[in-house]
């Protein structure tokens, strides 16, 4: 099928930033392996009408997958079908009906956590070292914990990005879609700090991370990998003394940010903060201490 009038190539070069494009070629991957093919860019997804749709579904639903899983894969299927009939390679009723099927409804507690301040502060303990590294860290950091941004968004802003004159970064995240987020004292502090640093070393690059050698020495301001923030995060967590088995994962350090706006301000000032399309998004962020206030209703009752 040639690119151009291949429906899945279409519906991604729509889609705003590369990382959303890889996560929906992982979502229909599962589909077209589960009819025989390697790739989903060779899957006929404009031969897909309603009872295929259903039966997809089911089948997924059989993998024992989460149902917010299934309702992206859904979701990511009507985007494909969607091009599909815009191009004339599927029929508008056809379309229609697959549009029709509704989302997988549920509900699961939530996961991950929200750091606490003394536990954050014994992270950033740890990154107060001289090396070109630990500064660095310092920063991955700050951008997760006191800005509640994305891992990509952390491994590949830009240092035009951050205003510290009008105290804000600017963030492009997912849909590539463009929000301010305003700095506080402490990242006030480490990011104007890093930048003179990097200005004064003989690196190149446009972003405000690079990688580093194995003598902590920064090598280049070309961005990092997203992985490499997780491996920042495990290595400070456990130098700081954090139980092996409730190690903060990367999506933690925005949790705990968002988690403190909802706290301290107005729902849709943090939904627009965290760069949400959804209010209810937002929202399943929060990871105050329910838990325990619970406990203590239940005690009372």
């Amino acid at each position: 099928m040639a690119a151009q009038s291949n429906p899945l190539t279409i519906y991604l070069s729509l889609l705003g930033s590369s990382v959303s494009k890889k996560t929906v070629v992982s979502r229909l991957k599962k589909v077209a392996t589960m009819h025989g093919f390697d790739e989903p860019s060779t899957y006929p997804w404009h031969e897909l009408d309603y009872p295929k749709t259903l039966e997809i579904i089911d089948d997924l639903k059989a993998q024992q997958l989460k149902y917010t899983t299934i309702n992206a894969i859904l979701s990511a299927i009507k985007g494909v079908a969607n091009q599909a009939w815009l191009i004339g390679m599927m029929d508008g009723n056809e379309f229609a009906k697959i549009k029709a099927i509704k989302a997988i409804k549920g509900e699961r507690l939530p996961t991950g956590q929200a750091l606490s301040k003394p536990d954050i502060c014994a992270l950033f303990a740890c990154t107060e070292l001289d090396s070109d590294k630990a500064k660095r860290d310092q920063v991955i950091l700050t951008l997760g914990f006191d800005l509640g941004l994305r891992r990509e968004e952390i491994s590949q802003l830009k240092i035009a990005n951050v205003r510290l004159k009008e105290q804000v970064v600017r963030v492009v995240g997912k849909g590539n879609k463009e929000r301010e987020v305003p700095l506080n004292a402490r990242s006030t502090t480490i990011l104007s700090d890093w930048i003179k640093h990097i200005h004064s070393l003989p690196v190149k690059g446009l972003f405000l991370l690079g990688r580093t050698n194995k003598k902590g020495e920064l090598l280049d301001l070309n961005g990092i990998d997203n992985s490499s923030v997780w491996r920042v995060v495990k290595k400070v967590a456990m130098q700081s003394g954090v139980d092996f088995d409730n190690l903060p994962s990367t999506h933690d350090m925005r949790r705990t940010r968002v988690t403190e706006w909802l706290e301290v301000g107005n729902p849709r000032i943090a939904q627009q903060l965290a760069g949400h399309s959804h209010i209810q998004t937002t929202m399943g962020y929060d990871r105050a201490e329910l838990a325990d206030q619970m406990k203590d209703v239940q005690s009372k009752a």
